[in-house]
């Protein structure tokens, strides 16, 4: 145990630095995982939880048009939704009303609307 606070903000800043590359590394993982796999949105809800949907989305800006795909197949279907639940709590919990509803609609609304017009 340190007994230097100084010492002790080096170490934590570092594990802090280190799990930060090792959850961007799982995501860049994750992105080149074929939508279409189950196990790649069953990690989706966690990373969207620890990283931020911004950060998710940003790493992987395909993701509102693959859910959405994804829950029109039955057995993609539950955890499409998960994920895009995680995405909205995400949100919902890192935002204000209005800023949390702009970003929807840059994200979500244009997928959701093409996908039930089309």
């Amino acid at each position: 145990m340190c007994t230097n606070q100084m010492c002790c903000d080096v170490h934590k800043t570092a594990r802090l630095k280190i799990e930060a590359e090792f959850l961007d590394k799982i995501l860049c993982d994750v992105k080149e995982v074929p939508w279409y796999v189950k196990g790649k949105l069953k990690v989706l809800p966690c990373l969207i939880d620890v990283l931020g949907v911004e950060k998710v989305l940003e790493t992987i800006p395909e993701l509102p048009d693959n859910l959405v795909r994804g829950l029109s197949l039955n057995y993609l279907a539950p955890v499409s939704g998960e994920v895009y639940k995680a995405s909205l709590h995400n949100m919902l919990k890192s935002k204000s009303l209005e800023t949390m509803c702009n970003f929807w609609r840059t994200h979500w609304l244009h997928v959701l609307l093409m996908k039930t017009i089309c």
